[in-house]
């Protein structure tokens, strides 16, 4: 199937959207949270008020983007190759995630994983338009319903649960890294826990398979 062309006036839109969130990521890096308001960040992208509303409801919408455009074009950019271990396969997803953070920087970071920033927050999605927004989640999500199915996860466990578990522990390793001023391994240490969480949902099966 030939991939659908956008038109002239699409790229625009769509060129005004990314510098409005390249605006956001500088300010971020630049500067505490409290100085990224829609007034500064307009000012960087040298738009309008109106043109910012057009694209964003509020900023908060906005740094959702950064999670949503920034990963999926570094995740599209990786070469995965999933095997049939789920849990090596969700190591892999979130690993991706920490290279992707990591390539901001610490005082990005920060800035970004702040509780005034509601553009972190996972529990309150319902709908499956509201998931796929959010990339590795949704990965993960997936893969946990495959193991579910080939039985290597135990039949109570809620997939969406435990990816929202699992965004969990990447902010707290994230921000854990964060106040450490990069001190440790944020891979490994993800790594390490992620892969803890998940062989306390795992079978016997799973275990005779694939072993720790």
């Amino acid at each position: 199937m030939k991939k659908r062309e956008l038109t002239p006036q699409q790229v625009k839109s769509q060129e005004v959207k990314n510098r409005i969130y390249q605006a956001a990521v500088k300010l971020l890096r630049d500067y505490e949270y409290e100085y990224v308001t829609m007034r500064n960040i307009c000012k960087e992208a040298e738009v309008s008020a109106g043109t910012f509303y057009h694209h964003f409801q509020n900023k908060d919408e906005l740094l959702s983007y950064y999670i949503v455009y920034g990963y999926r074009e570094f995740y599209a950019n990786c070469q995965v190759e999933y095997t049939e271990d789920i849990v090596e396969n969700i190591v892999k997803i979130y690993d991706i995630y920490l290279s992707f953070c990591l390539q901001n920087g610490v005082a990005f970071l920060s800035n970004f994983y702040t509780t005034k920033n509601k553009g972190v927050y996972l529990r309150n999605i319902r709908r499956e338009e509201e998931l796929a927004q959010k990339p590795g989640l949704h990965e993960a999500v997936k893969m946990l319903d495959l193991g579910k199915k080939k039985g290597y996860i135990k039949e109570e466990v809620v997939s969406l649960q435990v990816g929202f578990d699992l965004g969990v522990i990447m902010k707290g390793i994230i921000f854990d890294w964060c106040l450490g001023e990069g001190s440790f391994d944020l891979r490994q240490e993800g790594t390490k826990l992620i892969k803890r969480t998940l062989h306390s949902l795992m079978t016997p099966k799973y275990f005779e398979e694939f072993g720790y």
